[in-house]
């Protein structure tokens, strides 16, 4: 999305664990600081600005376990854990920070669920991606096609 923001009219975001964070105050994967270093392009918030973005997770989804990175891990970077301790703070923390640079962002806390792929969260999947497609690049039918191959749900077309 952050990459190549012209490139989708859409992104749902599902329990999000590591996450990056439009802020220039830091290098590495959990700010944008060296955005343009590292990928030869600029950060265009002007065409993120026209993602749909939905993040979605469980409401109970608040395990801390595998959230932290320790400091002598490869990936680990200043700030890895500044976007909150689970999988919640995490996912609140990201969709402020992303309406804060313009993004419209719809946050849903999935009611009694842990970190589990629901026939709920399923159906509210698919009824994003369809409600946020853009003709011509993508039909109903074709997102549809793509939820039931990647995740077989009762009802959808195959």
């Amino acid at each position: 999305m952050m990459l190549h923001p012209h490139r989708v009219s859409a992104v749902l975001i599902g329990a999000p664990g590591y996450v990056t964070l439009l802020d220039d105050s830091l290098n590495g994967w959990p700010d944008t600081a060296d955005f343009e270093t590292v990928f030869a392009q600029p950060l265009d918030t002007a065409a993120l600005a026209r993602v749909a973005v939905r993040i979605i997770v469980g409401n109970q989804n608040l395990d801390k376990a595998f959230m932290s990175v320790p400091p002598d891990s490869p990936i680990w970077a200043e700030r890895s854990d500044a976007a909150g301790h689970n999988r919640v703070e995490r996912a609140q923390a990201l969709a402020e920070n992303l309406r804060r640079n313009g993004l419209t962002v719809e946050l849903v806390l999935a009611d009694e669920c842990r970190h589990a792929f629901t026939a709920a969260i399923q159906s509210d999947v698919v009824d994003f991606l369809v409600r946020s497609a853009a003709p011509p690049r993508i039909r109903q039918s074709r997102v549809c096609a793509l939820a039931s191959v990647r995740s077989p749900m009762p009802g959808l077309p195959r």
